[in-house]
């Protein structure tokens, strides 16, 4: 249980897209040390809606239940009845661990389909 407390205070520092303006500390592996050993399905708490404040606005997240070794989700900052930026986020399985991937959109970003 201790790796996932772990994992889910890296994995809140990466979802919220926190940088230096927003971090006091980035978590990392040590020299030498490896990826714990994790699935998808340890994540399926994560599924759902989540709101609450938090970096100067209104964070909002929703994430689908795992699936095919995956995870989706959309994250959404606004601070005063505006929106600062939008993520989308996958967590997948990758070599018997987990790997979290985003890309930042700001808003107002045109997002050609």
């Amino acid at each position: 249980m201790a790796i996932l407390s772990k994992l889910y205070s890296w994995f809140l520092l990466v979802v919220a897209g926190v940088s230096g303006a927003y971090a006091a500390e980035t978590l990392s592996l040590a020299a030498g040390q490896t990826s714990p050993t994790a699935s998808i399905e340890q994540l399926s708490w994560l599924a759902g809606h989540w709101r609450g404040e938090a970096l100067g606005g209104v964070v909002e997240e929703q994430w689908a239940p795992p699936s095919a070794g995956s995870m989706v989700g959309t994250f959404k900052l606004s601070t005063k009845g505006k929106v600062k930026f939008y993520k989308i986020e996958i967590i997948r399985e990758v070599a018997g661990s987990l790997v979290l991937q985003h890309r930042r959109v700001k808003a107002g970003t045109r997002i050609d389909v």
